[in-house]
C-alpha cells in the first residue's frame, strides 16, 4: 500500500498552553502562566500543513483566552481550506460569551 503524505485524516494542534484555570487534572501543563505560540509560527504552521486536510480540532490551554490569535488562526485555514475543513474547538467554556459564539459561528 502507498502513503499519500498530501493527505492527512486529522490534526490535533494545542497552539497554546495559556489557560485562564489551573486545574489539577491539567495533562497539558496550562495555567494564566502557560506557554504560547506566535501569530508568525502559527501561520507557518498553517503554511507547512497538507492541501488535503479533513478534520482539525483547536485546542490548548483555553484557545478562547488566546481568542485574536484564534481568529487569525480560523481566518487562515478557512483562506487555504475554503471551508471544506471540518474545525473542532476544543474548550473549557468559561469564557464563552453569545457574542463569542456568533462570532465563531
Amino acid at each position: 500500500m502507498k502513503s499519500n503524505f498530501d493527505h492527512i485524516e486529522r490534526i490535533y494542534w494545542v497552539f497554546t498552553q495559556l489557560c485562564n484555570d489551573k486545574c489539577d487534572h491539567c495533562y497539558n501543563n496550562s495555567g494564566p502562566q502557560g506557554t504560547r505560540m506566535s501569530e508568525a509560527e502559527c501561520m507557518a504552521i498553517i503554511d507547512n500543513m497538507p492541501e488535503d486536510l479533513d478534520r482539525i480540532s483547536l485546542s490548548g490551554g483555553e484557545p478562547l483566552a488566546e481568542r485574536k490569535l484564534l481568529y487569525k488562526i480560523l481566518d487562515k485555514l478557512n483562506e487555504k481550506y475554503g471551508g471544506k475543513l471540518y474545525i473542532a474547538l476544543q474548550f473549557n467554556g468559561d469564557l464563552l460569551t453569545p457574542k463569542i459564539l456568533q462570532t465563531l459561528l
